[in-house]
């Protein structure tokens, strides 16, 4: 069997060109966790400081009590237990 040279070079160059596609992905990716988190953080603080007790943060989030806990703490709102 006589390989084509062509098609596999083709197929190495569309392999390389999807690895370079998907890095661009993770780029953007990372970055929309990054501003979902800013976001989530300014929400749980705005909500926070306008009384919402620990348990309804908990509730409507999901999240752990010691990681809202955490966070409020860092952007300077003590929660309450």
């Amino acid at each position: 069997m006589d390989p084509d040279l062509s098609a596999l070079a083709a197929e190495y160059r569309a392999a390389w060109q999807a690895v370079d596609d998907l890095k661009r992905q993770l780029v953007d990716a990372k970055q929309r966790v990054r501003d979902a988190r800013a976001d989530l953080t300014d929400g749980l603080v705005a909500k926070a400081q306008a009384g919402v007790r620990m348990g309804e943060l908990v509730e409507l989030t999901g999240l752990s009590r010691e990681w809202i806990r955490q966070l409020l703490r860092a952007n300077g709102v003590e929660s309450d237990r």
